[in-house]
C-alpha cells in the first residue's frame, strides 16, 4: 500500500486540500514561482529529514522550521510527528493500535515519555500522513511544471490564444504563431535539438487532430533543419 491509498478522515482531507488551496495561492502571486515550489518542498521534506535536521535536543520553546512556511512546530512536536511517520507509515504497523489499551503497547510507552502532547492519540499520525500527502503533491507539483515554451507550443496546437498580459509567455507565442516560424531551422544545433525536445515533449500532452499537426508540423521542421532551410 502507498501513502496514496491511504484513506483519509474527512478532518485530515480537509487539512490537505487548505495546504494545497493555500500554496496555489501563494504560487500563483508569487514573482519566483520556481524558487516557492523548492523551499516549500525543502520545509516540508525537513520535518521527515532526521539527517538534514537532526534534533539533538527537544524543547517546548524552539521552532527549528521558523524559516520556512511550516507550522510552528517544535522541536518535540517534529520528533513525535517522525515517530508516529516511522511507526504506522514506514512500517505500517496498523493503525487500530491507537484504540487498544495495552499498557505495553508502543503508544502507552510514548505516551508516558510526553504525556501532555498526546491527548489526542491520532493527532501526530495524522499530521504525518497528511504533511506526507502535501509532500507528495509538490513533488508531482513540481514534475509537472512546465516551460512557457511548452506553454506557448501547446496553446498553438490547442487552438488557445495567450493574451498581452501574460508577459514573457506572450512573447514566446508570438514566435511560434507563424508557421515559417514553428518550423523554421535555428541558427545552432544545440537550439534545433532543443526545439526538437520541445516538439516531443509537447506532442506527449496533445492528442487527436491537435496531436496529428504537431506531428507533421515536427517532421517538417527536422527537413528544415537536414536541409539549412532556416527561419525568416
Amino acid at each position: 500500500m502507498s501513502i496514496e491509498d491511504i484513506i483519509l478522515t474527512k478532518d485530515e482531507a480537509i487539512r490537505l486540500q487548505k495546504l494545497k488551496d493555500d500554496f496555489n495561492v501563494r504560487y500563483q502571486n508569487s514573482r519566483g514561482k520556481k524558487e516557492l515550489l523548492a523551499r516549500e518542498i525543502k520545509g516540508y521534506s525537513l520535518l521527515f529529514d532526521e539527517d538534514k535536521l537532526p534534533l539533538p535536543i527537544l524543547s517546548h520553546d524552539d521552532e527549528p522550521l521558523e524559516d520556512y512556511s511550516v507550522p510552528e512546530f517544535n522541536s518535540m512536536q517534529i520528533w513525535l510527528i517522525r515517530k508516529f511517520w516511522i511507526h504506522f507509515i514506514v512500517n505500517n504497523n496498523n493503525i487500530d493500535e491507537l484504540e487498544e489499551n495495552d499498557w505495553d503497547d508502543w503508544f502507552y510507552k510514548l505516551n508516558d515519555f510526553v504525556p501532555d502532547y498526546l491527548t489526542d492519540r491520532r493527532l501526530f499520525y495524522s499530521l504525518a500522513l497528511v504533511y506526507c500527502r502535501y509532500l507528495l503533491w509538490l513533488n508531482n507539483y513540481l514534475k509537472g511544471q512546465k516551460t512557457n515554451a511548452e506553454l506557448a507550443l501547446l496553446s498553438i496546437y490547442r487552438n488557445e490564444i495567450i493574451k498581452k498580459g501574460k508577459g514573457k509567455l506572450y512573447i514566446i507565442y508570438l514566435g511560434y504563431v507563424n508557421l515559417i516560424d514553428r518550423i523554421g531551422a535555428e541558427s545552432s544545433e544545440l537550439k534545433n535539438k532543443n526545439k526538437i525536445k520541445l516538439f516531443e515533449k509537447v506532442i506527449k500532452e496533445l492528442s487527436g487532430d491537435a496531436k496529428d499537426r504537431a506531428e507533421k508540423d515536427l517532421m517538417k521542421l527536422k527537413f528544415n533543419i537536414e536541409n539549412d532551410i532556416f527561419k525568416k
